[in-house]
């Protein structure tokens, strides 16, 4: 199967309500969302949970496919790098893999 996730406008009040809300379809055509697949009201397991000293991370790479492009990718990513850590609620300690 296939996973998508869907954002709603408001809250629904319970899942029997999640189950009959409608989604737009292309064409102007709506289908119940319960149609579509299973609705479940459930806590999910965590898949993965990345490390760094022992201490819970969030990582990801950036991966270049033009190596003429590669400066300029650098300095879009530290520029957006920047401006995560400033706008942040939490701390953020930012380290380069070597």
């Amino acid at each position: 199967g296939q996973e998508t996730l869907i954002r709603t406008l408001g809250a629904p009040a319970d899942v029997v309500s999640l189950q009959n809300m409608n989604i737009a379809l292309p064409g102007q055509r709506f289908v119940r969302l319960a149609d579509l697949g299973d609705v479940i009201d459930t806590t999910s397991a965590k898949r993965q949970i990345a490390r760094l000293d022992g201490e819970p991370v969030v990582g990801f790479a950036v991966i270049v496919q033009k190596p003429q492009a590669k400066l300029a990718l650098k300095k879009k990513c530290k520029l957006c790098l920047k401006r995560f850590k400033r706008v942040s609620p939490m701390s953020v300690l930012l380290r380069r893999k070597p």
